[in-house]
Formats: structure tokens, C-alpha cells, sequence
């Protein structure tokens, strides 16, 4: 299963107001899938997370990576849940990926704000990336394996693999 909160998005009406509206459910896609303390929600709300764990299903979970906090405490709880985890970091340049998010804007209509990709996420989510795997400023990491793949290519070509472990599941793709 795909728990990403960008298919979320598309269930929400809102999601189809204008340029700038997947920014604004953001958050409510978010909930969909991972739930939050700081929310209220009714007794019998299970989020996806939480069903696809109960169901023991293998997972794909994209996100940003720019919050060590965060990737790190999403990998300690699928380890305390028995899940065997992998950690790709798919790399691509701040620049670029702005230059990309304004080509898709223009193809497609949907925005991501700029200022969010280029100074709010900037290429934090590479040191991410080797904090983890490196094993700095954490106690116990909690992957399994770690890939680090380059986006820097052609539309169409593949991805390059800059670096993995041996048993990375990029090896597989």
C-alpha cells in the first residue's frame, strides 16, 4: 500500500478549487493518513496508517524527509511493529526541483508554493538522509537499508543510484 498524502488530496472537494488548493488541504490529507494528537477526531476514526498496520500490509511511505524528527520516528515505529525498513532518499536539487514544480504548475495547474521547496525544504532532506544513515545525532537507526538515488536525468530516463546497501530495494526496481 501507497500512503502517500498526495493521493489523499485528491479526495478532498477542495483539492479541485483553483491553483494553490493542495497546499491548502495539506493538512487534512495529512490526518487521512498518519492522524494527529493535536486534532480531534471521532472514537472510531482509524487513520490508514493505523488500518495498514493492523493489516500487515508492506508499505511505501513517501515523504519529504526535510524533519529528521519525523523520519526518524516514522522508522522506529514500523521497527517496533516488525516491519523490516528501507530507507531511500530520491535526491534532487533545490534549484531544479523549483524550476521542475514551475513546469508542472504550468502543464498541470497545481501549485506547490516556491518558497517552500527552495527555502522551506531546500536539501535538508539529503542531510536527513545521511544523519540516519550514518547514525548521527540518533541513538538506534532504525532502517534496515539505505538507498540514495539521483533525479538529476532526462524526462524519461531512470533515475541513477548514487549509493545503497547491499540489500537496498532500489537493486529491485
Amino acid at each position: 500500500m501507497i500512503l502517500d498524502s498526495d493521493y489523499a488530496k485528491r479526495k478532498i472537494p477542495e483539492f479541485y478549487d483553483g491553483a494553490g488548493s493542495a497546499s491548502l488541504v495539506h493538512d487534512e490529507s495529512d490526518l487521512i493518513i498518519f492522524g494527529s494528537s493535536d486534532v480531534e477526531t471521532p472514537e472510531d476514526f482509524q487513520t490508514l496508517f493505523q488500518i495498514a498496520l493492523r493489516e500487515n500490509l508492506n508499505l511505501v511511505i513517501p515523504k519529504i524527509g526535510h524533519n529528521l524528527k519525523s523520519v526518524y520516528q516514522l522508522g522506529s515505529t514500523l521497527k517496533q511493529m516488525g516491519y523490516e525498513t528501507h530507507l531511500v532518499c530520491v535526491n534532487l536539487d533545490r534549484k531544479k526541483a523549483t524550476i521542475r514544480a514551475i513546469g508542472r504548475f504550468m502543464k498541470t495547474g497545481r501549485y506547490v508554493p516556491l518558497g517552500l521547496i527552495f527555502d522551506g525544504y531546500a536539501n535538508d532532506p539529503l542531510g536527513t538522509y545521511f544523519l540516519l544513515k550514518d547514525g548521527i545525532d540518533v541513538d538506534h537507526v532504525p532502517y534496515d537499508s539505505f538507498g540514495l538515488v539521483g533525479t538529476d536525468v532526462a524526462i524519461g530516463e531512470k533515475p541513477r543510484i548514487l549509493q545503497a546497501s547491499i540489500n537496498s530495494p532500489i537493486f529491485k526496481s
